[in-house]
């Protein structure tokens, strides 16, 4: 949608979802029903290998911004 409306975007892979770490917590209390929902869809097993990304949406124009940004946030994420 980012591109349709001519906004700046990357999408960059940083992790991967790992089943034994990435659990819903325990004892959790959804706030609502669309709460309730949106955690029930979740599945650690299911998701287990599946990449974890970061998008960085800029204005129009801003493509340098958008790219400088995605640059520094992988050189900290790596290091």
């Amino acid at each position: 949608i980012w591109n349709f409306l001519d906004y700046s975007a990357v999408t960059f892979p940083v992790d991967q979802v790992r089943a034994e770490v990435d659990e819903l917590p325990t004892g959790y209390q959804p706030r609502n029903e669309l709460d309730a929902w949106n955690w029930g869809l979740y599945n650690a097993e299911a998701m287990n290998g599946h990449p974890v990304n970061v998008q960085i949406i800029g204005k129009k124009l801003e493509e340098e911004k958008v790219l400088g940004a995605a640059t520094v946030i992988e050189k900290i994420w790596r290091s």
